[in-house]
């Protein structure tokens, strides 16, 4: 029966912290548990998730391996994000995965393409005013940077559907 990661060797590279740490992070949540499990520690994990070692241990085996494994918080949160995706409130998922981006210095960056909803040019530029409007009243009033945030998403959101509108208009002129 195999228990953790599986064993490869990688070139030690820096983290924020300058500590040495391996190429690859961990793939699968699986992996991830085994990781923390080594770098935390299990009395750690233990009094954070108020679990016994063996539900622990549990969480950071393979699957495809081993036969007393269950489901893991990041399984477990993932499906609540994938449950609210088919539900259409992507809002709400995107909210919680850009919070544990912000934990670790990075911001979440949505990946689809934008996809204009008005069927001019000239109405996708006007549609971009609100939200910035918006955005900049948000920051002349100094709010909290989380709002701020929000709203620089939702202007930058406009602007790619403006910026799509154009590449397709440009395309079909030429």
């Amino acid at each position: 029966m195999k228990y953790g990661p599986p064993s490869v060797k990688h070139q030690p590279v820096q983290t924020r912290k300058g500590k040495a740490m391996t190429e690859l992070p961990p793939l699968k949540t699986w992996q991830f548990y085994a990781a923390c499990r080594k770098v935390l520690g299990m009395t750690t994990l233990t009094k954070m998730f108020g679990k016994s070692q063996t539900q622990l241990y549990r969480w950071g085996r393979d699957p495809d391996c081993c036969e007393d494994v269950e489901r893991n918080p990041l399984d477990r949160t993932n499906a609540i994000l994938e449950r609210l995706c088919e539900l259409g409130r992507d809002d709400i998922a995107q909210a919680a995965v850009s919070i544990l981006a912000k934990t670790i210095d990075c911001e979440l960056v949505c990946i689809r393409p934008a996809y204009p909803d008005k069927t001019s040019i000239e109405a996708e530029c006007l549609e971009d005013y609100p939200p910035l409007i918006r955005l900049h009243q948000a920051i002349l009033s100094n709010e909290d940077p989380e709002t701020v945030r929000h709203l620089w998403q939702c202007a930058k959101q406009e602007l790619d559907e403006t910026w799509e509108m154009y590449l397709r208009k440009k395309c079909t002129r030429a």
